[in-house]
């Protein structure tokens, strides 16, 4: 069966590359990099990597003119990225592994039939998700297949 691991940056950083294994790292860009945030996750000795940097919000925050929302490019580079790769095992990670991620693997379960597996505690991918990353990657997957207008 495939398999998708969701998991925050934390626990990307311990893992060893795995050649059949492909690689999504969400980054923020609001944040500072403080803390776990400063550590990065090994990006080469995938089958495959992707990062995509955006921040984990639904919409424009006061106070936060630098935030960069989830927008249909990007989710078209993942629809295509995750296309291209499909059978293979994928692990998505973003800070804390229970939103953006989440939404990622929320998806790859639900339109490529993966078996999806929540590795940070209390992160099932429903509600938690980011519900704008979900919904984005969505219409741009079904409007390819014919769905959507």
């Amino acid at each position: 069966m495939k398999e998708v691991k969701v998991m925050s940056r934390a626990r990307a950083v311990q893992l060893t590359p795995d050649k059949d294994t492909c690689f999504i790292s969400i980054w923020a860009v609001a944040r500072p990099m403080i803390g776990p945030y400063m550590s990065s996750p090994p990006m080469d000795g995938w089958k495959a990597t992707l990062k995509v940097e955006f921040d984990d919000a639904t919409k424009p925050i006061l106070g936060y003119p630098h935030l960069i929302l989830f927008n249909e490019d990007m989710a078209e580079e993942i629809v295509d990225f995750i296309k291209l790769y499909d059978d293979n095992p994928f692990i998505v990670h973003c800070d804390a592994g229970y939103s953006r991620s989440a939404a990622i693997g929320s998806f790859l379960a639900e339109a490529f039939n993966y078996n999806a597996v929540y590795c940070e505690t209390g992160s099932v991918g429903d509600g938690t998700r980011n519900v704008l990353i979900s919904s984005l990657l969505k219409r741009v997957y079904y409007k390819r297949m014919g769905y959507l207008k």
